[in-house]
């Protein structure tokens, strides 16, 4: 069975304005299986690449917004409908203007259901490539969110970043 790789190399953060998107800017690569989900084409310098450059704090803290109904929400035909559901099961909606794949999870009981399109992104010179769809475990999905926001978390903590909703909203996950 196929697994959801969230995998990620801090880098410099240049010129980010805010201490959380500073302290998290990263290089993401996200997989699914053996597709790369964050395969982009730069159109500024014609070439291909596995990962975006982004701050990892507003796609940790739209994970921890929508922990429970990426987990547990599933799929009906009138939510599936509803303009309110594919913001919490899409990670584009996790952008805050920096490009994010279209990539959906949408928990099936004890599976997820994970679907990835190509698409451009709007205002930026970036093409997503790889369009696919998988089943996963949901163990595996909550372990992959976990360890991904554990890691933001942990660098937040680290770089003397304290307080933020991220962390507060963690933590009280943490304490259920």
């Amino acid at each position: 069975m196929s697994t959801l790789k969230i995998s990620f190399d801090w880098e410099d953060p240049g010129g980010a304005r805010g201490d959380e998107l500073r302290a998290t800017w990263s290089r993401l690569e996200i997989a699914v299986g053996e597709d790369i989900v964050t395969q982009v084409f730069d159109v500024k310098v014609n070439s291909v690449r596995p990962a975006v450059y982004v701050p990892l704090y507003p796609v940790a803290e739209w994970i921890v917004t929508n922990w429970w109904a990426l987990l547990n929400e599933c799929r009906t035909p009138t939510r599936t409908l509803a303009s309110r559901y594919p913001r919490r099961h899409n990670l584009r909606f996790a952008a805050e203007g920096f490009a994010m794949p279209w990539l959906e999870l949408c928990p099936t009981g004890d599976y997820v259901d994970v679907e990835w399109r190509a698409r451009s992104v709007n205002g930026q010179s970036l093409q997503f490539l790889r369009a696919g769809r998988a089943l996963l475990t949901l163990a595996a999905v909550r372990q992959s969110l976990t360890q991904f926001v554990d890691s933001v978390v942990a660098r937040l903590d680290g770089q003397g970043v304290s307080g933020t909703p991220l962390q507060e909203e963690w933590s009280a996950i943490h304490d259920v």
